[in-house]
């Protein structure tokens, strides 16, 4: 667990090389597999590139293998497709920053897979994200943890890097996250404290919902690293009905159609920037059809918030909807899953020119690792029926 530039990557490469010479089953694990290619296999500091002469293993790219010269093969996976995890078993695996992997249950069928006798390990390499994963990790009396800075390796890195990267995000809550590896928990900047969801609006402590309203919020994803989501909203109870990737404009109108239909919703919030304005526009015209009885309102946080004296736009206004209901223990985050809980406390705010201002998903990306979309899913939802132009529908 260490800062930007220690040494991680080369740290595994190294561990792999030498666990090689002992065992046959070794496997590598990243978030993307343009990741597994360009750090741990490729890059400068991967296998190939610091192996010896003798000890160099051949690439079979096809079969998604690298064979050493003493037989021992290292398979090779993606955190984006944890079904190919599914019923594979390793003796030793290096994961490749897991705090950034899109689906923490790659973790799970990784873990389920490390089973090889005589004594299976995993090295996992990273800077740490507030997630579950590397909660869970620390909390874990197996776990052996080595921490390092970016400071203890900066005699190796690029000027540039010390002199824009380093003094950029020295001293700051970032920097601390980055440079420092320090795992950030309380957060005096999050829109959304963890703290309060805890207290106030999950277990015995959340709301006792009632049979309205109920509606979706539907976060379309623009392609990319992004997902699509969607959250119901039942009385005062939220869940994520599901988190899908590769997102095609029919396709997701089917699957908003299937769920207004099984819940019996009165209203759906659409994300419309980009492709999910496709979305919005087929759902209406399936209104418009008899095939769908809920009202469908297109939502562009990028637009004038409804306050705009307090809020920098209608994403600022939405997040504090949700700060305001958390505050009040107003909606129940019961069944929302750790991870996506993980997502509804990592945006902070800043007040810009007297105005709450929420920051942009890509500043949440590099602090958490993935992209909120099930909390921004869940935020469409909150809004309520947005015909008469507000935030909330309590």
């Amino acid at each position: 667990m260490a800062g930007r530039g220690f040494g991680k990557t080369r740290a595994g490469a190294e561990w792999i090389h030498a666990q090689a010479r002992r065992f046959q089953h070794l496997s590598l694990v990243a978030p993307t597999l343009d990741d597994v290619r360009e750090l741990q296999i490729e890059g400068e500091s991967g296998l190939l590139e610091t192996a010896a002469p003798w000890w160099r293993p051949k690439w079979n790219q096809q079969r998604r293998r690298l064979t050493y010269p003493n037989g021992a093969r290292v398979r090779y996976f993606t955190a984006d497709e944890p079904e190919r995890l599914r019923g594979k078993q390793h003796q030793r695996v290096w994961c490749e920053e897991p705090g950034s992997w899109r689906y923490p249950q790659a973790w799970d069928q990784l873990v389920l897979g490390l089973r090889l006798p005589p004594d299976p390990r995993a090295l996992i390499t990273g800077t740490p994200k507030p997630v579950r994963i590397i909660r869970n990790l620390l909390a874990d009396p197996h776990t052996v943890v080595t921490r390092g800075t970016t400071y203890e390796n900066v005699a190796n890195l690029a000027d540039a890097f010390r002199e824009e990267v380093i003094r950029r995000y020295e001293g700051t809550r970032l920097g601390d996250q980055e440079l420092l590896a320090m795992l950030l928990e309380d957060d005096s900047e999050a829109v959304i404290p963890r703290a309060w969801v805890a207290e106030r609006c999950q277990g015995p402590a959340a709301p006792v919902s009632g049979p309205t309203p109920a509606g979706l919020g539907v976060d379309v994803a623009g392609g990319g690293a992004d997902d699509c989501a969607l959250a119901l909203r039942a009385g005062s109870t939220y869940s994520v009905l599901m988190r899908w990737h590769e997102p095609d404009t029919t396709a997701t109108t089917e699957v908003v159609l299937a769920a207004a239909r099984a819940h019996g919703v009165s209203y759906v919030n659409v994300d419309s920037v980009g492709i999910g304005q496709g979305v919005a526009d087929q759902l209406e015209q399936a209104r418009r059809a008899g095939r769908l009885a809920a009202r469908v309102y297109p939502v562009n946080f990028g637009a004038g918030a409804d306050d705009p004296a307090r809020f920098a736009n209608l994403r600022a206004e939405a997040w504090w909807n949700g700060r305001e209901l958390t505050e009040a223990g107003g909606w129940n985050l019961s069944y929302l899953e750790e991870d996506v809980v993980d997502e509804l406390v990592a945006p902070h705010y800043s007040y810009v020119r007297g105005k709450v201002q929420v920051e942009k998903k890509d500043q949440v990306k590099l602090r958490l690792g993935r992209s909120p979309d099930a909390a921004d899913a869940i935020l469409l939802a909150a809004l309520g029926e947005r015909g008469g132009g507000r935030v909330g529908g309590w």
